[in-house]
């Protein structure tokens, strides 16, 4: 039996997708239709995706076993060895919590009718994870590929020795998504989470919307220097809310008119927050923004 590799991964997961959509579609044709009935199947439905997110938050351990026996059956059936401890297992795993998720929100698409076809559902989950599953769908150059031919030229030691490179960062704002969908999970407040959105929206703003991956101290200590001449709460001051970075850097504003250190630095450990999780999904390496604190 062979070891999980990334075209491994991938095969399973274009493989699960499939099954996922499928089932779907099989979910919306067995339900009545008429407007009473669509209204109840839409609460089903609703109430499904609410469920699994409890279970995931209050019951995760039983539910991975789950998981782990619908894994174990596919990896066996293409004599892959099963390694629980492994990245790229834990990874694939991961992928498989993602699918179910989405899933309800293909079947509730499927109920609404909104004539999306199974050639879009593939491609939301290729949008939002970045593995290129199907590169027939796309034109972008798959970036599982770049990121793994970039490790090889660059190799200088022996590949055991190597930190694990992500599969595929993805954008920011991808990421920022799946990040507070796990914040939802955890329990953390709407509030709180709206407030760190704006905190992330903002670093999207002033360094672009790049691949997590390639977010380093250069990007950060950017962030920070264009952060010392902005004013605090912008977005809630009619003074400056319609203004955009480039136009609030021009105004040259006097020190007593910007942000303080200690706000700079509560943004750059929320900041922190999303890049452990970032080194937690196997999308970073380190957390670009540890250890930024600007001394007084």
């Amino acid at each position: 039996m062979k070891s999980l590799e990334i075209d491994d991964i991938k095969e399973i997961l274009r493989i699960e997708i499939r099954e996922q959509i499928l089932q779907a579609h099989h979910i919306d044709l067995g339900t009545k239709k008429g407007s009473d009935a669509a209204d109840k199947s839409l609460e089903t439905i609703e109430k499904g995706d609410y469920d699994l997110r409890g279970i995931l938050k209050d019951n995760l351990k039983s539910y991975l076993k789950q998981v782990d026996s619908k894994m174990e059956g596919r990896l066996e059936s293409m004599s892959i060895m099963i390694e629980k401890e492994s990245v790229g297992y834990k990874r694939l795993r991961e992928h498989f919590i993602d699918l179910y998720l989405m899933q309800y929100e293909w079947i509730k698409e499927f109920e609404i009718k909104t004539g999306r076809s199974i050639d879009d559902f593939e491609k939301d989950f290729d949008s939002k994870f970045r593995l290129d599953l199907f590169p027939e769908l796309s034109e972008s150059v798959g970036l599982t590929e770049s990121l793994m031919k970039e490790q090889q030229n660059n190799m200088t030691t022996n590949s055991d020795d190597l930190p694990y490179l992500p599969i595929a960062g993805g954008l920011l704002s991808s990421n920022i998504k799946a990040f507070f969908e796990q914040k939802i999970i955890e329990g953390e407040s709407i509030k709180e989470i709206e407030s760190d959105r704006v905190i992330l929206e903002e670093f999207i703003e002033i360094i672009g919307d790049i691949d997590f991956s390639r977010v380093t101290k250069k990007e950060v200590s950017h962030y920070i220097d264009v952060q010392r001449k902005l004013p605090p709460n912008r977005k809630g001051s009619s003074k400056y809310k319609d203004l955009t970075i480039n136009e609030l850097m021009e105004l040259n504003l006097s020190q007593k008119k910007t942000q303080t250190v200690q706000n700079i630095n509560k943004q750059l450990s929320k900041l922190s927050v999303y890049g452990n999780w970032g080194i937690r999904q196997g999308l970073l390496l380190t957390n670009p923004f540890s250890q930024e604190i600007i001394l007084e």
